[in-house]
């Protein structure tokens, strides 16, 4: 037959296309709406970026801690190599306990979404 309007196999098998298609493209979507970040991903990264600039804080003091070490062998002042290397174990104890506090909350994530 080559009219296919009234041909009802050709209407169903038009409809049954359409409802394939519909369904492909609400599946694409789905798809793109998980991989777009939510509030909560934007958080964990930027809770993430401070938790690199303190380790990047605590590769400086470590610096300036051992620069004033060597000066301090010569000058025999050690109050401020005292005072860097308190303030390196105050950032390294910070460092700590976010990462910490990191690695348990993906913990939760891992072991919720496990049970699924």
């Amino acid at each position: 037959m080559t009219d296919a309007e009234g041909n009802p196999e050709f209407h169903h098998q038009y409809q049954n296309q359409n409802q394939a298609m519909y369904q492909r493209q609400q599946q694409l979507l789905m798809q793109k709406q998980q991989l777009m970040p939510t509030d909560e991903s934007l958080i964990k990264l930027k809770r993430l970026d401070e938790i690199n600039a303190s380790i990047v804080k605590i590769s400086q003091t470590l610096i300036g801690f051992f620069d004033e070490l060597a000066n301090d062998k010569r000058n025999q002042k050690p109050k401020v190599t005292k005072q860097l290397f308190e303030d390196f174990l105050k950032h390294l104890k910070k460092v700590e306990s976010d990462l910490l506090n990191e690695i348990q909350a993906l913990r939760f994530v891992f072991i919720y979404f496990g049970e699924l």
